[in-house]
């Protein structure tokens, strides 16, 4: 049975029930309806929890204010990636909750490198867990050459997806892509989803009368991410394209469109993920919900073959494939009953 008939037989709490009515209303009013012919699954979102909004009683619920969001644009799931443990502890208990409220959540679990080891992974194993995420810019990537490989095997047998945010060297010295590439020539199949294009140097302003970067000269600006294309297993996702130009909020971003150009040459469309990066994208960067998937619409070198690939069927078809044990699997169905 397809990832699409098995969200739509799940039943879930309304989002009234928490949300409160006055928010949902609030919420269908601002969004304008951008539905597609197919399917769409978000690569890349976070859920960081509730808080207390300016007016008494009024709770600000991002997992509410996604699934109200969703319907108006064909989003079936999303990839609920877990940020940084060290940064927001207790967010993995806070998704797992969650997983077990709506039926289109599909979460990693927020790692150290230090934790990668067999113990934690068979204990997440018996969660809601379709993977892991790991923030392994800076000194945190030091650490994967120690990680046995055995924890590599048990994530490829179970085909999880190891969602991972770091940087280019072209946006600093702290870059993690190369330790990585040692990681997938030894473990070619290991299902890498590489988070905001790899998060290569920002383009600058639009000026009048000046071209934007070739994809030659982005070509080599992400040069240690295209070097993860060699490899089967590696994805990427088209995501934070506010922390890609300058200012974050020149939708639709078109200064960095060499860099997927670049991305499609080499990855081709069957690896790219369309990922919102909501909340942060939509508080943190300018944009709304909808310009996060518009984009596509202004790139021409795309064909909407390629979008249907990208705004979803790949993802979809990566999470079909994720194996669950049988106990996990219970799990997950008797708390979403």
């Amino acid at each position: 049975m397809s990832l699409r008939v098995l969200c739509s037989r799940r039943r879930r709490r309304p989002p009234a029930a928490r949300g409160g009515p006055e928010l949902t209303a609030a919420l269908l009013r601002v969004s304008s309806r951008m539905a597609a012919d197919w399917p769409r699954a978000d690569a890349h979102i976070h859920l960081f929890g509730r808080a207390e909004e300016a007016i008494p009683g009024v709770v600000q619920d991002d997992a509410v204010r996604y699934d109200i969001m969703k319907a108006g644009y064909s989003v079936d799931v999303a990839l609920i990636v877990g940020p940084p443990p060290q940064s927001f502890p207790g967010n993995n208990d806070f998704v797992a909750e969650m997983a077990t409220e709506f039926d289109w959540l599909r979460p990693v679990a927020g790692l150290r490198v230090y934790e990668l080891t067999l113990e934690r992974l068979e204990e997440l194993a018996l969660g809601p867990w379709v993977g892991i995420s790991l923030y392994t810019a800076g000194e945190e990537w030091a650490g994967l050459a120690a990680v046995p490989a055995e924890v590599w095997s048990w994530l490829i047998q179970r085909r999880w997806l190891v969602s991972v945010n770091d940087m280019c060297l072209s946006r600093g010295p702290e870059s993690g892509w190369a330790a990585w590439l040692r990681i997938v020539e030894a473990h070619p199949e290991l299902r890498l989803l590489i988070s905001h294009l790899g998060l290569p140097a920002a383009a600058p302003p639009s000026v009048p009368g000046v071209a934007h970067w070739t994809v030659e000269e982005c070509r080599e600006r992400i040069a240690d991410v295209l070097a993860l294309a060699a490899y089967p297993g590696p994805r990427v996702k088209l995501s934070g394209f506010y922390a890609l130009t300058t200012p974050g909020s020149d939708y639709p971003h078109e200064a960095a469109w060499g860099y997927v150009q670049a991305l499609l040459e080499a990855f081709t469309s069957e690896r790219l993920l369309w990922a919102s990066d909501f909340p942060p994208a939509v508080t943190g960067g300018d944009l709304s919900f909808p310009q996060t998937i518009n984009l596509f619409t202004k790139m021409s070198f795309l064909t909407e073959e390629d979008r249907v690939k990208i705004e979803g069927g790949n993802l979809i078809a990566l999470l079909e494939e994720v194996v669950v044990t049988s106990r996990q699997s219970e799990t997950m169905k008797t708390a979403r009953m």
